[in-house]
């Protein structure tokens, strides 16, 4: 289960994560796989990050890692109701997908802050997303 190697600081333990992992029933230890509970937990802040704009972090960007960022983006789709919550550019609320996915040429003429911040309610009021895209177009 577990073999020694000499490493540069002294003596080093590998461990079979694999074996430990395993539930106690089939001879494992039970520990939880901790990268994937810690992409779990990331997760769970960018939750809160859409659905708590009363939290004081609001407003900050929430460390994650892009494997976190890529399950909770695949992973919610955003019913719009009056559009006050949802992001008018990246969150998936026409039919199930993003403007980031479906206009990327287009995206990638919107600064970053405005990507993150920009509601949906906001950019359709007299069109304000078309003042949103700067640069040109190729």
């Amino acid at each position: 289960m577990a073999r020694s190697q000499r490493g540069q600081w002294g003596l080093l333990f590998g461990v079979g994560w694999e074996k430990v992992q395993m539930p106690l029933e089939l001879g494992g230890l039970g520990i939880q796989n901790l990268e994937i509970m810690g992409w779990a937990l990331q997760m769970k802040w960018l939750w809160w990050q859409k659905t708590s704009a009363d939290r004081a972090w609001s407003g900050l960007e929430i460390p994650s890692h892009p494997n976190a960022r890529g399950m909770f983006a695949i992973s919610v789709i955003t019913n719009v109701g009056n559009g006050r919550n949802t992001l008018f550019w990246t969150d998936r609320w026409l039919h199930g997908c993003s403007l980031v996915d479906m206009a990327s040429e287009v995206v990638v003429c919107v600064p970053s802050r405005i990507l993150k911040t920009r509601k949906v309610e906001e950019a359709l009021d007299n069109q304000v997303w078309v003042q949103d895209i700067r640069g040109g177009l190729s």
